[in-house]
């Protein structure tokens, strides 16, 4: 079977990244003849994958309103074009976007429910349904005409949508159900993304200290300052690890040093690790604290198969990740407790039943679903 994967860009090692090399190592593993269409190839190209990068591409001429958001600005239409002849083609990516082509099936993997991206700023208006509020016919009923102008863009970029050959596959059943309502269609069933559960499962054994530890970008979304008033609350020192990849990523992690400066426990900051730093720290920490929703939170499962007791807010994804409420919370005072109960081993007894339910979210079992949807046969 010819199989082409489209995603615009590798800029870094994240989790929607890692999700299209997987796919890309799943596929050579299969036997299928599959190329990999890309504005910017990866470093490490699976072995029995060719790539191909279109020789001339340009950014978009748009309006004022659209050009904060980059998938609006960058010519993706050459992706599709080159990728004619595909039995089936996958289009894994942060964002949605659609271009001709004449594959007799193509499976949109979503990263995240926020697509097609209404932008941060929409989400912060709009909450976190913002496309699918945006994308209803005659806009938004508040926010003036930008707000409309935005809303007309999300929906030109929903309407290619309807085309029946499309299978719209979702991270999370949570992410399923918003792009459902989004895209005015029901989504298929949830294909998690992997987490190299075996990998991290051999560091579970060392000693662990009192602490917790939180992973995310140094971003708003993240919420890092909520999980350092969490921890401050417990008296639990905390480490976090995150990405800078932007100057704004930057001044958000300014702002976090500053506000953890001489205040309760110890907060120690890491940007930047590489993984196997970022494994020591997972390996040594009796908690992982998180404190932002997730469409799918690919680094509470790794915390979880590396040994720590996860403590997560009771939203988004968390449940379908974290099955016990006992280890969600409600609230930031509700929150501090449940982290200092994790961190004197209260609820350690609850680790092996988390673990075999990780399994649900390995490599193996991504692979399996993936495949049955790539040949057709999820029915089976």
């Amino acid at each position: 079977m010819k199989v082409g994967v489209i995603e615009r860009y590798f800029m870094s090692s994240g989790g929607a990244e890692g999700v299209t090399l997987s796919m890309l190592r799943m596929l050579a593993r299969a036997g299928h003849d599959t190329t990999l269409y890309t504005l910017k190839p990866p470093a490490d190209v699976p072995g029995g994958v060719r790539v191909a990068v279109p020789g001339r591409w340009r950014r978009r001429p748009t309006p004022p309103v659209a050009r904060r958001y980059s998938v609006l600005r960058t010519d993706h239409r050459p992706l599709f074009s080159m990728s004619r002849g595909s039995d089936v083609l996958i289009v894994s990516d942060w964002d949605i976007f659609m271009g001709p082509t004449d594959a007799r099936r193509i499976l949109f993997y979503f990263h995240s429910q926020l697509t097609p991206s209404a932008g941060e700023g929409a989400a912060r208006r709009f909450g976190p349904d913002a496309n699918a509020y945006l994308a209803r016919p005659g806009g938004p009923g508040r926010g003036g005409l930008r707000a409309r102008a935005r809303s007309l863009l999300v929906r030109r970029r929903i309407a290619p949508f309807a085309d029946p050959r499309i299978v719209l596959v979702p991270n999370s059943e949570y992410a399923g159900e918003r792009v459902g309502r989004a895209f005015g269609r029901a989504a298929h069933g949830a294909v998690y993304p992997p987490v190299d559960v075996a990998g991290l499962a051999g560091r579970r054994g060392g000693p662990r200290a009192p602490r917790a530890a939180a992973v995310g970008t140094f971003n708003e979304r993240k919420r890092h300052g909520a999980s350092i008033r969490i921890a401050r609350a417990a008296g639990v020192p905390l480490d976090i690890v995150g990405g800078t990849l932007s100057g704004s990523h930057e001044g958000v992690l300014a702002s976090l040093r500053r506000e953890a400066a001489g205040r309760g426990p110890g907060v120690e900051f890491h940007p930047n690790l590489d993984r196997r730093r970022l494994v020591d720290i997972l390996a040594s920490a009796r908690v992982y604290l998180h404190s932002s929703t997730e469409d799918f939170g690919i680094s509470v499962v790794e915390a979880i198969a590396a040994g720590c007791v996860p403590i997560v807010p009771n939203n988004s994804a968390h449940p379908e990740t974290v099955p016990f409420d006992e280890l969600r919370y409600d609230g930031e005072e509700e929150a501090a407790e449940k982290v200092r109960a994790a961190a004197g081993g209260e609820y350690d007894s609850y680790l092996p039943r988390l673990q075999r339910h990780a399994e649900n979210f390995s490599e193996e079992a991504f692979h399996r679903r993936m495949l049955a949807l790539v040949e057709g046969r999820e029915g089976s």
